[in-house]
């Protein structure tokens, strides 16, 4: 019997394994993705604790074979090695507590003066210093 959780579409099955962080903050929960082909439907769930005061939802990994007895193990620190066992097959992440890559907003800025006519005899008219500047946001 699978229960159901509100854990974004995946089940945490009652043959479940769970591990804590050993310096760190994060939860590791076995559980399958209901979206997922049974034949490939294992999956780690990264959750955080403490931050702020709530645990919330972080990470996931996808074993990409049919949930089993899995029994997972996290050690280390700044960043947690992630061991996976199921049957005779051994999988390992390496899981950082606190993400690494961060994308930061690049602003480009231009600055022009613009000057046009229509007038017949082209006496040119001239606007005031412009200033455009332009976000880039990660996609």
């Amino acid at each position: 019997m699978i229960k159901k959780y509100p854990t974004y579409n995946y089940n945490i099955p009652d043959n479940f394994d769970v591990d804590f962080s050993d310096q760190g903050n994060l939860v590791y929960i076995t559980a399958t993705d209901k979206k997922l082909p049974e034949s490939q439907n294992s999956v780690i769930l990264v959750y955080r604790t403490g931050l702020p005061a709530v645990a919330a939802f972080y990470d996931v990994y996808h074993i990409g074979m049919k949930f089993d007895d899995m029994l997972i193990d996290a050690t280390g620190a700044f960043s947690d090695y992630v061991t996976v066992a199921m049957g005779s097959i051994l999988h390992m992440y390496r899981q950082y507590e606190f993400p690494i890559l961060v994308f930061e907003d690049s602003f480009g800025e231009f600055n022009f003066n613009v000057t046009y006519s229509n007038d017949p005899d082209h006496h040119e008219k001239y606007l005031s210093h412009s200033v455009v500047k332009v976000a880039g946001h990660p996609v």
